[in-house]
């Protein structure tokens, strides 16, 4: 407790100071992601946290200017978070896996048609970056997106589906709202259900009674293909010759900073699955394969919304442990 009085009186003096670079980098900081806090000792603490994690990510990118790391960090939404913190914001999603519908599931077959050397869907069959905010339901945004895909490609229209739709409405399904759940279980309403736009069930960031309107489903599935367990070469062919697709991943604090370039995490493992994502792509650069990553937490974060993984480095952070697509 000592500590931490003598701690907030160095930053009340820091935030006195009027040209203090700290004062504007939280300054900018609460401005830009509009953050506010329920007393100043609280503000006091989130500052100290936030001074902390910009230390951090100083000496991190210190790194990468000499070429010791493959990716940049910078302060975004998380910039007031431990590493403890953010742990549990993502771990928020972690949910039992439910048995799935075995009829649903269909027999992947790799496509005679090799795997480009590269594919970025990102345009032709990928909405805008989302923000699922503090909710857990990055496994809802996941199957959103892959779906979003095959209605492009097969359809020809580019449409933004219903995240709060399959939140609400696929409980039943094993899912568990702001608190967890799972693409195949989602994949599971979808197909006996339809879903609607995220224009016609605009997303709440809570879990609420469902209001399912089958008038407005935009779309329906047939069934699902599940792709090998820890195949990256399956998955390039899937991307390549399909579209998206949902994967579900090991997202460790590595990613809470994360800014640009090819990160390699060496703190995860391809078991612990707390995070539903989407491949949108992938490439080679500076000697590196690569998978294109979108994610659920708003374009400000990471590269535009997107990130870049290491790709043929034996399933790094689970990125084909559970990896499917629809079919429609």
């Amino acid at each position: 407790m000592k500590t931490f009085i003598v701690l907030a009186l160095v930053i009340v003096a820091t935030l006195a100071a009027p040209k203090s670079p700290l004062h504007k980098k939280w300054a900018d900081f609460k401005l830009t992601h509009k953050k506010q806090y329920s007393n100043p000792l609280e503000e006091v603490r989130r500052m100290a946290i936030f001074n902390d994690n910009l230390a951090q990510i100083e000496e991190h990118n210190a790194k990468y200017a000499k070429g010791e790391v493959t990716y940049s960090k910078a302060i975004n939404q998380f910039g007031d978070l431990t590493k403890e913190e953010f742990l549990a914001y993502v771990n928020r999603g972690k949910a039992t896996k439910p048995v799935k519908n075995e009829k649903l599931a269909k027999k992947w077959v790799p496509s005679k048609k090799p795997a480009a050397a590269q594919v970025d869907w990102r345009g032709n069959a990928v909405t805008e970056v989302k923000n699922q905010g503090q909710c857990g339901s990055c496994w809802s945004f996941s199957t959103t997106g892959s779906v979003e895909g095959q209605f492009a490609i097969n359809r020809g229209q580019l449409i933004s589906l219903s995240e709060q739709n399959l939140i609400d409405c696929s409980t039943g399904y094993g899912n568990a709202g702001c608190d967890g759940g799972w693409m195949d279980s989602a994949f599971d309403y979808i197909y006996d259900y339809g879903i609607m736009s995220e224009s016609a069930y605009p997303y709440e960031e809570r879990l609420d009674n469902c209001r399912y309107d089958a008038s407005q489903s935009v779309t329906s599935i047939n069934g699902y293909y599940d792709l090998p367990y820890g195949d990256e070469n399956a998955l390039a062919n899937a991307v390549s010759n399909n579209g998206p697709v949902s994967v579900a991943i090991d997202a460790t604090d590595e990613l809470q900073f994360y800014n640009q370039g090819i990160i390699y995490d060496t703190t995860c493992n391809e078991r612990d699955l707390n995070h539903g994502v989407l491949v949108v792509g992938y490439g080679s650069e500076g000697g590196y394969d690569y998978w294109i990553v979108k994610n659920s937490w708003g374009g400000s974060w990471g590269e535009g919304g997107f990130y870049r993984t290491v790709r043929n480095y034996n399933n790094n952070c689970g990125i084909v442990s559970a990896a499917s697509y629809p079919s429609l």
